[in-house]
């Protein structure tokens, strides 16, 4: 089955705080942290979590390069650099962008090209982020990005 972000958050606030009776009245900032957590989990980015994403994620059972401190730190500066240049929705919007510059629906774009797409949406990286940043999207090291 899938879990969608509604369920994910709720079953956090009711682990968080049990007996809770109303999950809307809770602080935004906090739903704004575990909204990064589901984001983090969702590797596919399909905006719902799968058993397997969950299950890996949580217990490590799959290597992901986000377990690598360094590429978490870079991933978490991104992330704060986008919202705090694009509001909440700002990595959501980052990646219909990305989407939107694959003009040929291959589903991968040049590394450049997402380097660009980070920079516009207010992320500012030093030269050796780029290369972190490009290391970690550009799994196979052929010089494109999924998207």
């Amino acid at each position: 089955g899938f879990l969608e972000f509604r369920e994910f958050d709720a079953a956090l606030v009711d682990l968080l705080e049990p007996g809770r009776p109303d999950h809307n009245k809770i602080d935004e900032g906090f739903t704004v942290g575990r909204r990064a957590l589901f984001d983090r989990y969702d590797h596919d980015t399909s905006d719902s979590l799968s058993f397997e994403e969950l299950v890996n994620a949580v217990f490590g059972l799959t290597p992901n390069a986000s377990a690598d401190r360094e590429s978490r730190r870079m991933l978490e500066r991104l992330r704060a650099h986008v919202a705090k240049a694009n509001g909440v929705h700002g990595i959501r919007n980052l990646g219909l962008n990305l989407r939107i510059l694959d003009e040929r629906n291959t589903g991968a774009l040049p590394v450049k090209e997402v380097l660009y797409a980070l920079e516009d949406a207010g992320s500012r990286m030093t030269p050796d982020e780029k290369n972190l940043v490009a290391k970690y999207f550009d799994l196979e090291q052929s010089g494109f990005v999924d998207v």
